[in-house]
């Protein structure tokens, strides 16, 4: 509920940070009165400032907290995150462990639910680890908006390999020039968008695997089969730093090449 905390964009970042390491508390007036007075002042506080004010105001600190709300939902397994702070995928995580069954993503008359979701993201990140990917490896994702990018996102994460979304309105040739400047070893597209990238394919000796999803094309992987193939890792989890990068993207190259960033 940032925007009923924060009363302008130039002040958002700070006060979200503090309401990361403080989620999912009954506190939250007390932390919008304390945001409220900490926004009137000129000049305005920095983070440090906030945090330890937010800390006062709650009378907690950050371990007792997460001793708090483990206690108060009756589940010390799902604390959102230890030393390393809020990782990418932790907080589908827990809704995961939370409410399964609840409906995490529609797209059109298809649906997945926190559970099918966490469960076909540690498969993705299972299936990037057996291709031989890892800590800081890239891999492309061709397919437009459907539910099977959410996965790749968050298995990604999970196995600290690095997404690079390729966007479906680019040229053929500019995926080409992407897919080899980011150094991706595997593709996963969506069928519709196969016949195109097929026409650079050959010009991509860096990528060992693709996969469809949807039909595929002779020499390609099917995307339940990568997904079914793939050995389970131990602790499903890779050991993930705050400094680790999760996704490369690619800006336009209105004066000259797109870059990575």
């Amino acid at each position: 509920e940032g925007r009923s905390v924060v009363g302008t964009p130039s002040y958002r970042r700070p006060v979200n940070m503090v309401f990361q390491h403080y989620a999912l508390f009954p506190h939250l007036n007390v932390f919008d009165n304390v945001a409220y007075g900490l926004r009137q002042r000129t000049p305005r506080p920095d983070r440090a400032t906030v945090t330890r004010k937010v800390g006062e105001a709650l009378g907690i600190t950050r371990q007792s907290a997460w001793e708090y709300y483990a206690a108060r939902t009756r589940a010390p397994q799902c604390r959102l995150c230890d030393d390393h702070g809020m990782r990418f995928h932790d907080l589908i995580e827990f809704h995961g462990r939370d409410q399964p069954d609840a409906i995490a993503l529609r797209d059109g008359e298809r649906s997945m639910s926190y559970g099918q979701l966490i469960a076909e993201s540690r498969a993705v990140a299972d299936a990037l680890a057996s291709a031989g990917l890892g800590p800081g490896d890239r891999y492309g994702v061709l397919a437009g908006n459907c539910l099977e990018y959410f996965s790749c996102y968050l298995g990604a994460a999970m196995a600290d390999v690095v997404t690079v979304p390729l966007n479906p309105r680019l040229a053929p040739a500019e995926w080409e020039y992407i897919i080899n400047d980011a150094g991706c070893r595997l593709i996963v597209a969506r069928n519709e968008l196969i016949e195109p990238f097929l026409t650079v394919r050959e010009r991509l000796p860096g990528v060992d695997t693709c996969v469809a999803i949807g039909d595929m094309p002779a020499g390609w992987t099917s995307w339940s089969g990568w997904l079914a193939d793939a050995p389970e890792r131990p602790g499903n989890v890779a050991s993930i730093e705050s400094s680790d990068a999760t996704v490369q993207m690619y800006t336009s190259g209105t004066t000259g090449r797109p870059k990575g960033a």
